[in-house]
């Protein structure tokens, strides 16, 4: 190994680093932009496991299948309960990614209401 040569994991350590660096304009929001990407992040690691076990599911059903009607219903089965699955993660992903912009707005509201001691005597 040369001496300039970094080790393997200094150049992850580097991209986080320049990742958080741009946030920093974010100011006050970054805090909340981090967990929004991470809560986001979660979500579709969960949602791409799942889809992943439903895959080994249904073709584990085809292969027991007898008949190409069989083979059919499975697939039809299949492909329903998919199209659900993403129609219903989408609204979610959507929820988890609206809720801190409603908090954001909330923290950054201008009061327009008066102090009692505002004005003076």
């Amino acid at each position: 190994m040369s001496k300039n040569a970094k080790p393997e994991n200094a150049a992850a350590t580097d991209l986080f680093t320049a990742g958080l660096k741009s946030m920093e304009g974010l100011g006050p929001m970054q805090a909340v932009a981090l967990k929004a990407w991470s809560d986001v992040g979660v979500a579709a690691l969960k949602f791409t496991s799942l889809r992943m076990q439903h895959d080994v599911e249904a073709q584990k059903a085809m292969l027991a299948c007898k008949s190409l009607g069989d083979v059919q219903k499975v697939q039809t089965e299949f492909f329903s309960k998919a199209l659900a699955d993403y129609k219903a993660e989408a609204a979610r992903l959507m929820k988890i990614m609206s809720a801190p912009i409603a908090q954001v707005q909330t923290d950054a509201a201008i009061s327009t209401k008066r102090a009692y001691d505002d004005v003076p005597l």
